[in-house]
């Protein structure tokens, strides 16, 4: 089974400054495979050809009548191209051109188009995943995407901010940010309203905050379809659950050696430790009962081993802390670049070790604080 996200219905719509909500109804359907004869023999498949966009625009702009549902068609198609997915996007016969439904594929990087007699309530549904998680922003505009996102980080549980590049060759204006969040009967869209974007020279500084505080969901840039609730895609996404809160803390003072390992230092920048750590927006993170939040900023050049910068060596779980006896503490989270750690009080005596590779004596920030 895979989601399929319709909108037959615009459940609900709540205009408010600067932003408008569009909540649909999310609903479970097989996959649109050919799994026997008799199925098969409700679908003529034209030849498949290799991907090319222009052919792919073409071809819906041949069989589909209205204007927005070819956008909508294409919109979707190109989504899966750019997030590497298989999906495809059926379009209801009376949107059609000669009066047939036509079921219009992306798998493995091959586009497909053919008449299906499988019947649909609404114009067209999408099914497939269309998440673009894109990492860099070359491999983005290779793909033709006009907006990459990145440096995204939450400033409290409900504002995001963020660096957006504009592809050069392919020019979009009207954009707007928006955030995607569903469960497993909504699908909720919040659209940003107020200041549209239009690309830039140079990179821009943006922010978009949302009403309420959330734990999950995915932000990215999408200009709307004309006629409907729906949106295009343009840009990568970004995973808000996987993003942490800049945390509202005193730094101390860094140490001014760097501690020397083959082919790269290691510095200590700064050391952060509390009670509580207050992330904004109305919540916290406190240590239980006996520990100590202790948060290291790290400062990684060159070529280190077992880890290029903090969040991988985080991700390989090689960082921890060693207290006098031999204790070891590992990393709890990654907060704002910093890697935090819960450990036993006394603080006195604290060594930061990465595997068996380096170690760094903390005591002098310690005594800073």
């Amino acid at each position: 089974m895979v989601k399929q996200f319709v909108f037959r219905k615009v459940n609900l719509v709540i205009g408010c400054i600067g932003m408008m909500i569009v909540i649909g109804m999310a609903l479970s359907t097989p996959p649109m495979t050919i799994s026997s004869a008799a199925e098969a023999a409700t679908a003529t498949a034209a030849p498949s050809t290799t991907l090319d966009f222009k052919t792919v625009e073409a071809a819906v702009t041949k069989l589909v009548s209205a204007a927005n549902i070819r956008e909508y068609a294409v919109c979707n198609l190109r989504a899966f191209y750019w997030g590497d997915h298989d999906g495809s996007v059926q379009v209801a016969a009376n949107e059609s051109k000669d009066g047939k439904s036509h079921l219009f594929s992306i798998k493995q990087g091959t586009f497909a188009e053919e008449i299906t007699t499988t019947p649909i309530s609404s114009p067209a549904t999408t099914r497939g995943d269309t998440l673009v998680m894109i990492k860099t922003a070359e491999e983005a505009f290779k793909k033709g995407v006009p907006y990459f996102i990145t440096d995204a980080s939450l400033d409290s549980a409900k504002k995001i901010s963020y660096t957006l590049i504009s592809n050069p060759d392919v020019v979009v204006k009207g954009a707007y940010p928006t955030l995607e969040f569903h469960t497993d009967t909504t699908f909720t869209q919040v659209f940003g309203t107020t200041h549209p974007i239009n690309a830039s020279a140079k990179p821009q500084k943006l922010s978009f905050e949302h009403s309420a505080e959330l734990e999950s969901g995915y932000f990215s840039i999408v200009t709307p379809i004309s006629g409907t609730y729906s949106h295009c895609l343009q840009s990568n996404h970004i995973d808000w659950g996987a993003l942490t809160v800049v945390a509202n803390t005193d730094e101390a003072p860094g140490i001014d050696t760097p501690l020397k390992v083959q082919d790269g230092t290691i510095q200590v920048t700064a050391l952060k430790h509390m009670t509580k750590l207050d992330m904004g927006g109305g919540f916290e993170v406190k240590a239980h009962s006996g520990y100590e939040l202790v948060m290291v900023s790290l400062k990684v050049e060159g070529k280190v081993p077992l880890a290029g910068d903090a969040s991988q060596s985080y991700q390989n779980g090689k960082w921890a802390l060693v207290d006098a006896k031999g204790t070891r503490y590992q990393v709890a989270g990654l907060v704002s670049g910093a890697l935090m750690f819960e450990v036993k009080q006394p603080l006195a005596g604290l060594v930061l070790a990465l595997g068996d590779e380096a170690q760094i004596s903390l005591d002098p920030l310690l005594k800073a604080k």
